[in-house]
């Protein structure tokens, strides 16, 4: 999450996994490095009209054993959060997790 309570979002690259792309994600947000064992929960999609493309949200549940984390330089804290604190959420992205 942002500062402002905004969910993160990112994407996969050209070619790249959604394994990779999960686990390049999730390294570059909290620094974390582990394996990950994912599991797709939900998806939505969404015309943005300004841009004229179709937005693809995929919302994965992420279990992983042991692995280490940290605080990017951008980052103010790394926080795990129970997922019942977004079901009330305004943003879509949030309402998926």
């Amino acid at each position: 999450m942002t500062a402002n309570g905004q969910s993160r979002t990112g994407g996969s690259d050209h070619e790249e996994t959604i394994h990779d792309a999960l686990r390049r994600e999730v390294y570059e947000e909290a620094l974390i490095k582990a394996e990950l064992i994912e599991t797709l929960l939900d998806m939505a999609t969404l015309y943005l009209e300004l841009k004229e493309v179709w937005l693809l949200w995929l919302v994965y549940k992420i279990e992983m054993n042991l692995f280490t984390y940290g605080a990017r330089e951008d980052a103010n804290e790394v926080v795990f959060m129970n997922p019942d604190v977004f079901k009330d959420s305004i943003y879509q992205s949030g309402q998926l997790v």
